[in-house]
């Protein structure tokens, strides 16, 4: 005799559908709190280079100007 587990597919759905209603509910509820976060342009960003006696950059970034 077969096992019935066509209520998987059922619970998996309600799971999903659930977990969508209260991730869209959290966000709404975040935006009201924080409001729009501001984009600030970051300009003129210095890397930080390492130092030549590395070996993983001495051997890896061979070639990298």
């Amino acid at each position: 005799m077969p096992l019935d587990t066509s209520w998987m597919v059922w619970f998996t759905l309600a799971t999903v559908a659930i977990w969508l209603v209260i991730t869209q509910k959290l966000r709404i509820q975040v935006k009201k709190e924080v409001g729009e976060a501001k984009v600030i342009p970051v300009r003129d960003v210095e890397c930080e280079r390492f130092p030549d006696q590395c070996p993983c950059t001495t051997e890896l970034g061979k070639g990298i100007a």
